[in-house]
């Protein structure tokens, strides 16, 4: 593939923006940006003013950013070019061979499997600090367990998080008096358990909780254990777990995108025939119209009564 050039435009904000811009170019695998000297919203090509550009410390501070974002992720566009790997491809490798783990994991390693089940009884059920954990891990195994959260940290201060069940428990647990609703959704092919455990374990310590779900377009139920009866029935079993508002926001683009691509399609193959007959004739069959024929839903009612109140006439409906 050829290597992708990226027009970074102005830095789209502050120097902050600019920093988070570059690095989302290198994530993205893009191999080169440019950035330009120009000022914020200040093109105009109209009045013979045409471009403003930005005070040479400024577009130096720009730059700057950019190279130290390169710098701290690593990247040398030629030591790129001569590794072969992109930005991506090291944080994969690097993430295979850190050994990145929870701490209760991390005792796991240095106990026994009777230390263990001892650990896991001295931390309780409850939200436990990391202190605590370890307390407990030494009274237990006699050993100061090994694990720093901060060496894992990104150059923009974000944490690597191991996922669990538990991990979201416990955070929608300190949150939950904070709010009415807790919402929930469904993101990986073999949740379903967790999503059983998850409801349960809140309704546990608040019995009388309300739940949203919202249904993702990508998401496999058959992937994640479900039947097609199961399917069929899952609102109704979701909703006596309390879930008392579903939605399903995806349809926007998801359901869009399909029709557009049916429509590209048949629009190929049949042209304005194949419009006509199955998108056309159907909307129009369906559609609701005024007194004089004309679709309601493009409102020209509405505007045609707006210039009749401007021209003296008093509001009434005209449908």
């Amino acid at each position: 593939m050829l290597p992708i050039v990226a027009d970074a435009d102005m830095g789209f904000g502050t120097l902050t923006g600019c920093m988070k811009l570059t690095r989302s170019f290198v994530e993205a695998g893009v191999a080169m940006i440019h950035i330009d000297d120009l000022a914020m919203g200040l093109k105009k090509f109209t009045n013979g003013e045409g471009r403003t550009i930005v005070p040479t410390s400024e577009y130096l501070s720009r730059l700057t950013t950019v190279r130290m974002t390169f710098d701290i992720m690593g990247l040398s566009l030629e030591e790129g070019k001569k590794a072969g790997k992109d930005y991506l491809t090291v944080k994969a490798e690097w993430t295979a061979s850190a050994g990145l783990m929870t701490f209760d994991e991390a005792v796991k390693t240095v106990a026994t499997e009777e230390q263990y089940k001892a650990y896991i009884q001295e931390i309780g059920r409850g939200t436990v600090a990391l202190q605590d954990r370890r307390a407990a891990a030494k009274l237990v195994t006699g050993k100061d367990v090994v694990f720093d959260w901060e060496l894992p940290r990104t150059p923009l201060g974000q944490y690597m998080w191991q996922w669990s069940t538990k991990a979201v428990i416990d955070r929608c647990v300190l949150v939950a008096s904070l709010g009415d609703v807790t919402w929930s959704r469904q993101g990986h092919p073999a949740d379903k358990k967790d999503m059983q455990e998850f409801h349960a374990a809140l309704r546990e310590v608040y019995p009388d909780r309300l739940f949203a779900f919202g249904y993702t377009g990508a998401y496999d139920f058959s992937k994640g254990g479900y039947s097609p009866e199961e399917v069929e029935t899952f609102p109704a079993d979701i909703a006596k777990m309390g879930l008392v508002w579903q939605v399903q926001p995806i349809w926007a683009t998801q359901g869009l995108s399909l029709h557009a691509k049916q429509f590209a399609e048949k629009f190929k193959k049949e042209g304005i025939a194949g419009y006509m007959r199955d998108v056309a004739a159907p909307a129009i069959a369906g559609m609701a119209t005024d007194k004089y024929g004309k679709p309601t839903s493009r409102g020209g009612y509405l505007a045609d009564a707006f210039f009749d109140v401007v021209g003296g006439e008093e509001i009434t409906e005209k449908i």
